[in-house]
């Protein structure tokens, strides 16, 4: 046998340099999608061209806007990343290093990793949590409320997997609100105006209420890290879900006929009836939150 070589069939490279394979193999796969996007949105930073999301404006519009023409790469990059074999084709080009720089930026970039573990909050931080209703004034859902759990969904106008989840979202609130349930939706980009949530209820005939969290006030309580994601309180603020509606959607730039987990729903069937949530935290994939401004 000569030098160098394996015994094992089909084994590539040496073992460093399969780890980095596999690890370059398995960010590329996932993530490079979402890193297009980042730095798209960066490239870009206006309102008329958010790269690789859809709003509204772009359902009815004839013209190739240039949001749309991002999207058509974004989708060109789910079709290639599906006919590459990204191993061994990683095993040439990776090495340890390039690996972990492709992992630092698919961080950098929110790849679709979801909620956050968080502490308990403190009483005082609840008190003092203010966003802002569609009429702009100052509202803490947590004050006054006759509700037992408060859900909190995170969405974006603009996001196509968020906005695909508005039909699920309101069946949700139809089969829990006589629960004792009470939903929002949550829009934390700062650059989403009261007008355009409006606008956004009024497109998906959504029948609860929206709030605008621009300086992240409760996407730091949650630890919420992309849209669409769920976050379950108490009215008291411990928080007892956090995380995605369900599978619907596995991977970026892959998504099922139709889910196997219903882990919103499931949770907060597990919470109305005074159960523990199985699982408190489940991942999910969809458009980063980014950081407040």
């Amino acid at each position: 046998m000569p030098n160098g070589s394996s015994g094992r069939a089909g084994q590539i490279g040496p073992p460093e340099g399969r780890g980095a394979a596999i690890l370059f193999s398995t960010l590329s796969a996932h993530c490079l999608p979402h890193i297009v996007f980042r730095f798209c949105t960066l490239s870009i930073p206006t309102e008329k061209t958010k790269c690789g999301r859809q709003s509204a404006e772009d359902n009815v519009s004839n013209k190739l806007s240039p949001a749309e023409g991002f999207r058509g790469i974004l989708a060109l990059v789910f079709v290639l990343r599906r006919r590459l074999v990204l191993l061994k084709t990683s095993a040439a080009i990776a090495t340890p290093k390039l690996a972990l720089l492709l992992l630092a930026v698919a961080v950098w970039c929110g790849c679709g990793f979801g909620c956050k573990q968080r502490a308990a909050p403190e009483h005082s931080t609840i008190a003092k949590l203010h966003l802002y209703d569609l009429s702009e004034h100052p509202l803490n859902p947590f004050a006054d409320t006759k509700a037992k759990t408060l859900v909190f969904v995170f969405v974006a106008v603009d996001c196509p997997i968020s906005n695909r989840y508005a039909p699920e979202l309101k069946r949700l609130h139809a089969r829990f609100a006589a629960d004792g349930v009470q939903f929002w939706l949550v829009y934390p980009d700062a650059r989403t105006s009261a007008e355009d949530a409006k606008h956004h209820l009024a497109d998906y005939e959504y029948n609860f209420g929206g709030l605008r969290d621009p300086k992240h006030a409760l996407v730091t309580l949650s630890g919420a890290t992309i849209t669409p994601e769920a976050a379950v309180f108490t009215r008291e603020g411990h928080l007892l879900y956090c995380g995605r509606i369900d599978d619907r959607y596995p991977a970026l730039g892959t998504s099922l006929v139709a889910p196997t987990q219903h882990d919103l729903a499931d949770a907060l069937a597990a919470i109305v009836n005074g159960k523990p949530v199985a699982h408190p935290f489940k991942p999910g994939v969809g458009c980063s939150i980014g950081d407040p401004p």
